[in-house]
């Protein structure tokens, strides 16, 4: 019985030596890849296809392959690709599969076929607004299936489009309105486009512009002309009325002008009688008017220099008054005045004494020779009695020469001269030296009185011209 045990545990053991031999020297069993044969497919379209195995041991597959095309799924072995039209052609792909200590492979033909030219494709643009103006820019793209040069166009007469689908548009202020555009991208052999709206808004009226090119600073006579430039952003029609101004100035600063209008036109040139004016100096100012907004412009600054035989007479011509009053002392007072708001070149008061009877006559024109007597009160009897000239009254309103002045002191001492001449003709036999010498000193001293207050009227004359002006 004992025997019989011990036989039994022998082969026992026997039996496990032998499988762990087993198991030590026999080799494991390889996976085994399943056929998986060429492949077509169209290109743009999806190829799809599952690579399977099996394995003797049970052992864990995974899957490769040696392409980048495509995708595999490592586990279950699931690939696609979808060739792009750019990507036809046979290509050699290696798949494989592994136990993790065996592995089997195949290589297989795909064939990606050519299926023809495909259309680009341009990306949506949208519609656009801009403010007229103001400048539009945007750019357009596309993209093409077959990865062909694309090339952009549009049908837009306004704006520019560049090779690189950039396009641009300045807008005018004349621009405003809705604008149909369309917009291409072409590989040559196909076309894609849109059609999209542009909205250029109106930003509003803008006035007009305008230069005055003549009379530019010269003197002018007779009939003148007036021509000038002028512009509108809106490309409005324009109006133009022209005047002729006359400046009012107060030590050289401008206080006013009176404006007469010369002309009315459409047209960027006119012609005016000078002759409707005074000799002096004027400016012309066009009025520009686009019905909405005006502008005006000015030239520089002008002499009218007209003639008197050329000047209208009802305009041209100073009329003066004369007036001859004469106070409680007989005391004679005379000024000229001017008619047409023009003053004579200079005026002055005259102040004399003299004897009853000698006040001139209020008609008396006051020019050529004045009769003047003087008489001291503390001589009986005795007067000294001579001629001066006065200024003669301009035949035309003119304004004063540089030399004005220096007129007025020369008429000033020549009146002195020829009153203190006759003085030396009294008979020296009726006067005692005493006598002489106080009527020398008191007509001295009545005519140094006189020179001051007639140099006095003369300033005061020339600031109240200045201030008219």
């Amino acid at each position: 019985m004992v025997m019989r045990s011990k036989k039994f545990l022998n082969i026992v053991l026997i039996c496990v030596f032998a499988l762990i031999l087993n198991s030590l020297f026999v080799a494991a069993a390889a996976p085994v890849l399943d056929l998986i044969g060429g492949k077509q497919v169209d290109e743009g379209s999806l190829l799809e296809f599952t690579v399977t195995a099996s394995d003797a041991d049970n052992d864990t597959l995974t899957f490769s392959k040696n392409d980048s095309r495509g995708d595999l799924n490592q586990n279950t072995g699931q690939y696609s690709w979808a060739p792009g039209f750019s990507e036809a052609g046979i290509y050699f792909v290696q798949f494989s599969v592994s136990d993790g200590a065996e592995s089997a492979s195949e290589i297989i033909m795909v064939n990606a076929t050519e299926v023809g030219n495909h259309a680009p494709i341009l990306n949506l643009i949208g519609g656009k607004q801009v403010l007229e103006g103001q400048l539009l820019e945007f750019t357009i793209s596309a993209s093409d299936p077959d990865s062909d040069a694309l090339a952009y166009s549009t049908n837009a007469s306004l704006g520019i489009l560049d090779s690189a689908g950039k396009f641009s548009w300045q807008t005018d202020f004349d621009d405003a309105g809705i604008y149909f555009v369309l917009f291409s991208a072409s590989d040559a052999a196909e076309t894609a486009s849109e059609i999209i709206m542009v909205n250029a808004t109106e930003a509003g009226n803008h006035a007009p512009q305008v230069s005055v090119i003549e009379p530019s600073g010269l003197s002018v006579s007779g009939n003148a002309s007036v021509s000038w430039s002028a512009s509108d952003q809106d490309n409005d029609a324009l109006e133009f009325s022209a005047y002729v101004a006359g400046r009012i100035y107060d030590n050289g600063i401008l206080m006013g002008e009176n404006r007469t209008k010369v002309c009315a036109t459409a047209l960027s040139n006119c012609v005016f009688d000078s002759t409707m004016f005074a000799n002096g100096n004027y400016t012309v100012i066009v009025l520009a008017n686009d019905s909405m907004n005006y502008t005006e412009g000015y030239s520089n600054d002008f002499m009218i220099s007209n003639s008197q035989e050329n000047e209208v007479s009802a305009q041209a011509e100073t009329q003066e008054t004369q007036n001859a009053n004469s106070d409680s002392q007989n005391n004679v007072q005379r000024s000229r005045t001017s008619g047409n708001g023009v003053p004579p070149p200079f005026w002055w008061l005259i102040n004399t004494s003299a004897e009853q009877g000698n006040v001139p006559d209020v008609n008396e024109q006051l020019q050529g020779i004045e009769d003047v007597k003087l008489q001291d009160a503390n001589i009986e009897n005795q007067s000294a009695q001579s001629s001066a000239l006065l200024p003669k009254q301009p035949e035309e309103s003119a304004i004063p020469s540089a030399g004005s002045g220096s007129k007025f002191y020369m008429f000033a001492w020549l009146a002195l001269l020829v009153l203190i001449v006759p003085i030396a003709y009294i008979p020296y036999r009726t006067l005692s030296r005493d006598k002489i010498a106080r009527l020398q000193a008191s007509v001295k001293k009545k005519f140094q009185n006189a020179a001051i207050k007639m140099g006095n009227l003369h300033k005061g004359a020339m600031r109240a011209y200045g201030r008219f002006w």
